[in-house]
């Protein structure tokens, strides 16, 4: 009778002990679902440069010129960027870092894009740009080179 009473008493705490369990696994994901309720969502982050399909590039207002940013990813491998406005300065650096991060385009299609627009040659600006993203450099391809800056605009404006 000893006997059975202890085996009755381990089974019951064995019960109690499984419930315990539960009871504490079900208090851990409610708390947690309740914590994730809290947390503002994340934003998702960018694993690479953001996309841009070449219609995109036909969207810019274009009232005070536009800039197009020349970059190259390997020599003689160029690829342009487009900003509204033709006063580098005035541009702010989360932009132009923004710019570099989106996918290029060529300068053949460039060249469609900035006809489109139907401005004078004076009212578009052509610069150089170190892309962040191109491992590439040329030292002799710098802003501070007038025969650089002059060549990439040939490329535009032969």
């Amino acid at each position: 009778m000893k006997h059975k009473k202890a085996i009755i008493a381990a089974g019951a705490l064995l019960i109690l002990g499984i419930i315990l369990c539960v009871v504490v696994k079900l208090v851990i994901e409610k708390n947690a679902e309740k914590q994730k309720e809290k947390e503002p969502e994340s934003q998702p982050q960018i694993s690479g440069p953001v996309r841009l399909t070449e219609a995109d590039y036909y969207n810019f207002p274009a009232e005070n010129g536009l800039t197009v940013f020349v970059w190259e990813m390997g020599a003689n491998a160029y690829y342009c960027g487009l900003m509204p406005g033709t006063d580098r300065n005035a541009m702010k650096y989360e932009d132009l870092l923004q710019m570099g991060l989106r996918q290029g385009t060529t300068v053949e299609t460039m060249k469609k894009i900035l006809a489109s627009y139907n401005l004078p040659e004076d009212m578009i600006a052509v610069e150089p740009f170190n892309n962040p993203i191109s491992s590439y450099i040329n030292p002799e391809h710098t802003s501070d080179n007038p025969e650089y800056r002059a060549f990439l605009r040939s490329l535009f404006f032969p």
